[in-house]
């Protein structure tokens, strides 16, 4: 699982290690838990929707005879 800090954008990638200074001075190592995430401020990463694709407008689009001529280079037979 991936979380993010919500102050400062760091990403934690769930399982690997981590280096923290507490707030009482004492420094922690290790893996932590969801609990001690969401106490330090983290919260599961949720990425965004990716947009609707548009609908192609007219000017978007080839008639075949375009087409044909950009796949064969213009060539005519």
């Amino acid at each position: 699982m991936i979380y993010i800090h919500t102050e400062t954008g760091k990403m934690y990638y769930g399982g690997t290690a981590m280096t923290r200074m507490l707030d009482n001075s004492t420094l922690w190592s290790g893996i932590p838990t969801s609990e001690q995430l969401t106490e330090w401020g983290f919260v599961e990463y949720i990425p965004p929707e990716p947009p609707e694709p548009q609908p192609p407008t007219p000017e978007d689009e080839l008639d075949p005879y375009e087409a044909l001529n950009i796949i064969t280079g213009g060539i005519e037979e």
